[in-house]
């Protein structure tokens, strides 16, 4: 966890040809009964295991499936939009559940004989993505909260509270963390959505695995709950690691993973805005969130932490190390020690809101100094230099 020590502690139009020759007056009696009836299903299964540390601290440190049950089958909704055949209930637009008639107008066929709504796909919902966050009025993007068809990336539920300490967060207030386990753990590394295919973390969480042998829990919160609907698990298909990325020193340590599937976006699961180019960051407030131990070589929470630090000026944090600090690196932490990211934070955001709400995640937890050492902060791949990278690696 983010730590505070103290003193002992089938395409096309989705055979709408054989749909639309129903009775109007049967389909309508479907839509209404798809909003209250359950065709899903899930399992959870938990796995425990310890992880170790090094000196040069990667932060890294139980895989629960518990996912909607149905094939992710293209189709075209009336409108022309491309999307997905879902069923009603996990289709986050809510005109189709307000409106039966329009939703009708959507239906399509999952396969094998299941009767769902073409729901268009998570990009149109959010926006192109992976996106920069766009140039806004201060707290405009807050405005954009209740239409979730066009609020765009980085905006959650979280109120604009001044935080001043680790506290555990609340659910839903940070819908883009993700948890990356490999198979066998519960906890490993975080990351965050940046498209609905995509989690940005960081390289060394990777570099031992192969693609199959890791998962990505979105809607995550409480890692002892074990029935809750709110997480959806995911297969990791294929991973983009940053070609330079150097294990000796961590420079350059960023990946991108790809989910075996598009992830439904909801008051749950929502993308993260990336940085603009060119802000200022010096002695601003960043946030950084994870279920890493709670002081070093200690245990991990079990719920989602979070916990403020300001970023240091670059030439202040290379004076403060021995180990090099390249300019594509960030340094963030209490000044007089305590806050910071620990083991099992590896790959998870450090995060600042801009002005207009939006929240944007400027740093990937990479590497430190045991835990909260005064004199000594976190270290953070810096977002901003690799924005092009990955731009070009999140489409894939």
């Amino acid at each position: 966890m983010p730590v505070e020590q103290f003193p002992g502690s089938a395409t096309a139009s989705c055979y709408r040809a054989g749909v639309v020759t129903m009775s109007r007056f049967f389909v309508l009696i479907f839509v209404v009964a798809s909003v209250h009836g359950s065709s899903l299903k899930s399992k959870n299964e938990f796995h425990a295991a310890d992880v170790g540390a090094s000196s040069r601290a990667k932060r890294l440190v139980e895989v629960s499936e518990n996912q909607l049950s149905y094939p992710e089958t293209p189709c075209v909704g009336a409108d022309g939009r491309a999307g997905f055949c879902k069923p009603l209930r996990a289709c986050p637009l809510a005109e189709f559940r307000q409106d039966a008639l329009l939703a009708m107008d959507h239906l399509c066929v999952i396969p094998p004989m299941s009767v769902g709504v073409c729901c268009p796909e998570a990009q149109t919902l959010a926006g192109d993505l992976p996106a920069t966050a766009p140039r806004e009025a201060d707290g405009e993007a807050l405005t954009r909260i209740s239409t979730a068809e066009s609020r765009g990336c980085g905006v959650s539920t979280r109120a604009s509270t001044r935080v001043v300490g680790a506290r555990p967060t609340s659910v839903r207030e940070w819908p883009w963390m993700a948890s990356v386990t490999p198979e066998g753990y519960e906890q490993y590394c975080g990351g965050v959505l940046i498209t609905d295919r995509h989690v940005l973390t960081a390289a060394h969480c990777t570099r031992r695995w192969k693609a199959d042998e890791l998962f990505v829990r979105l809607g995550e919160y409480d890692l002892d709950r074990s029935d809750d609907t709110r997480t959806y698990n995911f297969r990791v298909v294929e991973i983009r690691q940053h070609a330079e990325f150097d294990p000796s020193n961590y420079h350059h340590d960023v990946a991108i993973l790809k989910l075996h599937r598009p992830a439904t976006f909801n008051s749950y699961v929502w993308p993260i805005c990336l940085p603009p180019p060119g802000v200022d960051l010096v002695n601003e407030t960043a946030f950084i969130i994870g279920w890493g131990t709670q002081f070093f070589g200690g245990p991990h929470s079990h719920v989602l932490m979070e916990v403020p630090v300001p970023v240091w000026e670059h030439q202040h944090c290379v004076r403060s190390f021995v180990d090099s600090i390249f300019e594509e690196s960030l340094c963030a932490g209490a000044y007089e020690g305590g806050r910071d990211a620990c083991q099992g934070d590896s790959g998870g955001p450090l995060m600042h809101q801009l002005p207009s709400g939006r929240w944007t995640v400027v740093g990937v937890v990479s590497w430190g100094v045991r835990c909260g050492e005064p004199t000594h902060p976190g270290i953070y791949a810096k977002v901003e230099s690799y924005l092009n990278w990955i731009v070009q690696n999140a489409r894939f």
